[in-house]
């Protein structure tokens, strides 16, 4: 079994009232309660974090790697079409030519 640490919160009158209320109603100590909030959010958060590696990480990366292939392509149309406008110009050159 994991041993207990003890931690010293300081909280203003009303919430301590409150929070001594819920816990109360719960049928629990403010100790109890506290301990369980507070391993809730660790848990919660670190849930959370494995979550963001898991799913929001390599989303993220797909949607860097969609980006840049765009770019990329857009890239290369923009070369098809300057490659085109230099054509266009040799012609009206040569058309223009006495």
């Amino acid at each position: 079994m994991a041993r207990d640490e003890r931690i010293n919160i300081r909280l203003r009158s009303d919430v301590k009232e409150e929070f001594q209320q819920m816990a109360d109603e719960l049928g629990m100590t403010i100790s109890a309660l506290g301990s369980y909030v507070i391993g809730k959010f660790v848990r919660e958060n670190k849930k959370n974090a494995a979550l963001q590696e898991k799913i929001l990480e390599p989303m993220i990366d797909e949607m860097v790697k969609a980006f840049v292939d765009d770019a990329d392509e857009n890239v290369q149309i923009a070369g098809i079409f300057e490659m085109m406008a230099d054509a266009v110009k040799k012609r009206v050159e040569m058309q223009n030519r006495p």
